[in-house]
């Protein structure tokens, strides 16, 4: 033991033996899927920088469409929306990483900028890999690029890869 000399008041300190530094923690990439070709592309850039490493990928897909008023069971509907797209990420998830990378599948509901940045900063994921659309006119104006917002309010690097882009 020996007396800390640092402190107004006298304290003893012991001399502990130093710890084994703990396990280094999962990196994860999130990767927002909705189906098209560019997010498909994205996937497969996220499998390839995650092969070999201590990295799991992320399938979020956000459900941005109201359902139908017309049904009384609402709850049910949206459970079994969510339910599907669940079921279609995972089968993505099989086909596109197989059992080389870890995956994790998320699926929400709201606004697609929104719930990936919310994940994103959830999770403390390193990197978001997306997949850019062409959009023109008047639909670039009204709806916005997901993948624009999110360069502007991701919580991490946003690795945007531009429509047409093939990984070889």
């Amino acid at each position: 033991m020996e007396i800390c000399k640092y402190s107004s008041a006298a304290a003893l300190t012991e001399a502990v033996a130093p710890r084994e530094s703990p396990m280094p923690k999962q990196k994860e990439i999130l990767v927002p899927i909705d189906f098209s070709e560019s997010s498909l592309t994205a996937l497969r850039c996220a499998r390839a920088l995650a092969e070999g490493g201590n990295t799991q990928v992320i399938l979020l897909n956000v459900l941005d469409e109201p359902g139908s008023f017309r049904t009384l069971d609402v709850l049910g509907q949206r459970n079994a929306r969510y339910a599907q797209r669940a079921e279609r990420l995972q089968e993505l998830a099989d086909r596109e990483l197989g059992s080389q990378v870890a995956a994790r599948i998320e699926v929400r509901e709201g606004k697609p900028s929104v719930e990936i940045v919310r994940l994103a900063s959830e999770r403390r994921v390193e990197l978001i890999v997306v997949g850019r659309h062409r959009h023109h006119g008047a639909w670039r104006w009204l709806q916005g690029h997901t993948a624009s917002q999110l360069s502007k309010k991701a919580p991490c690097a946003v690795l945007l890869l531009q429509a047409g882009h093939h990984l070889n």
